[in-house]
């Protein structure tokens, strides 16, 4: 097998690369904080049913 040859990048690449690195881990971030918000959206409107009553109930106790 060859082996892979190592480019080093210069000071402009680096930043280049991190800029881009950092850009896709903030719209990582962003997705999954518009998913929670979403998820916690759908919870709320989620109506109680009287099971979900009989169990709170029982924790009382």
């Amino acid at each position: 097998m060859g082996e892979m040859e190592v480019i080093p990048l210069n000071k402009g690449q680096q930043i280049a690369k991190t800029q881009e690195l950092s850009a896709g881990k903030i719209a990582l971030q962003a997705n999954e904080d518009k998913q929670a918000y979403a998820s916690s959206l759908v919870q709320e409107d989620l109506p109680i049913t009287p099971n979900q009553d009989q169990d709170q109930d029982q924790d009382k106790r």
